[in-house]
């Protein structure tokens, strides 16, 4: 109850005694003045709670509050991205060496290099000698002379299929069937080793490029081979009638030495102008240190067993006689036998003004001939390795 109506109240008691008149009642006085107002009541029960006005402006933040606890680890998250390369530290201490590994297997040889001064008395190599039978027997297609030197270096490291007069003074040990030997040139006064020889021979079975037992490789003739034979001597291949024997499978005899030529290996290909002989000689010692352009009596000697391109290659035509200390053979600019001296790579020119010009070459069948191609075409112009050899010839 309020201040107000406790006083009203109060008046309307105190105008509500009757006063004695003989009158009766009196008319009603005006209200008295409020009297003070009484103490405060006790307070009454809280009423529902009104609606939730809106939200006001957000306060200042307030100062930050002391940092708490730290919290346990939690699990560990997924590895991130990797962050890009920190600068290089710096240098730390070397450590203590660690023990020796193991040694690595043998790399591969190095090239051959140049032949060194000559021995005691120089003449160590220029005696042939017997390295032995190949283990493998072949019939006449040896893959010319080139192929029948490869299969006996093959079979003995350094070794080339043995001539007939090689195998005559190196005196093989007994065989019990017989063995296929080249035709040599047993002619002392000239220093080429083996017999000229094409695919039209009939004593080689073709060049050692046939297996058949009839062939006549120059039209008319049977061919055979020549064999070392049971007894230790010399014969050719030859059966019976119409049969030469070049089907027969036989070892090939093999032989090392007789001369201190040695090759070296082919340079990349030119046509037949090799800058002269002194340029044919710097492209061979740029090449293969210390060697030069081969003449073509040092590759006959040399029994070249590494492969020979189809195009040949190409040698400088030596003096192949053994009773001068001249190793060349003399020539100028208008020499038909070397290109012009190894000056043009023209395929019809005639440096003596009448002779088609061509050069010497060494077979891919390992035999020598010229570059000859046809009416008008000598074949300087066909690109050929060059034939490099080093070392000295039996004088």
């Amino acid at each position: 109850m309020t201040r107000f109506a406790i006083v009203l109240l109060v008046v309307l008691a105190a105008c509500g005694q009757k006063t004695s008149s003989s009158d009766g009642e009196g008319p009603q006085g005006p209200p008295g003045d409020p009297g003070p107002a009484g103490a405060t009541g006790p307070a009454g029960a809280q009423g529902p709670a009104g609606p939730q006005g809106a939200a006001g402006p957000t306060g200042a933040t307030g100062a930050m509050g002391a940092e708490g606890a730290a919290g346990a680890t939690g699990p560990a998250g997924a590895t991130g991205a990797p962050g890009a390369m920190g600068a290089t530290g710096a240098t730390g201490a070397t450590g203590a060496t660690g023990p020796a590994g193991m040694p690595g297997s043998t790399g591969p040889a190095g090239p051959q290099g140049p032949m060194g001064p000559p021995g005691l008395n120089g003449l160590e190599n220029l005696h042939p000698a017997f390295s032995g039978f190949t283990p493998s027997s072949y019939a006449g297609n040896l893959a010319g002379r080139s192929g029948a030197n490869q299969k006996c270096a093959s079979a003995f490291a350094g070794s080339h299929f043995c001539t007939d007069w090689e195998v005559d003074e190196t005196n093989p040990p007994v065989i019990a069937t017989s063995a296929w030997a080249d035709l040599g040139n047993s002619d002392t006064t000239t220093r080429m080793f083996h017999q000229f020889y094409t695919t039209t021979d009939i004593d080689t079975c073709a060049g050692w490029t046939s297996s058949a037992a009839g062939g006549k490789p120059d039209g008319f003739n049977l061919q055979t081979g020549e064999i070392y034979t049971s007894l230790g001597g010399l014969a050719t291949s030859f059966v019976a009638a119409g049969d030469g024997g070049c089907e027969v499978t036989r070892s090939l005899a093999c032989c090392t030495g007789g001369t201190s030529v040695r090759f070296r290996g082919f340079t990349a290909a030119k046509a037949g102008n090799l800058g002269g002989r002194s340029g044919a000689n710097a492209s061979c010692s740029s090449a293969f240190s210390g060697s030069h352009m081969c003449t073509h009596w040092e590759a006959d000697q040399a029994s070249i067993s590494t492969p020979i391109a189809g195009t040949g290659a190409w040698v400088d035509l030596g003096s192949s006689d053994p009773s001068t200390r001249m190793y060349h053979e003399f020539y100028t600019t208008t020499d038909i036998d070397t290109c012009a001296g190894w000056t043009s790579s023209s395929a019809s020119a005639k440096p003596d003004g009448f002779n088609l010009q061509t050069g010497e070459m060494l077979t891919p069948l390992g035999g020598l001939a010229d570059s000859f191609v046809a009416s008008g075409d000598g074949g300087c112009e066909i690109a050929r390795a060059i034939a490099c050899c080093d070392g000295f010839p039996p004088q």
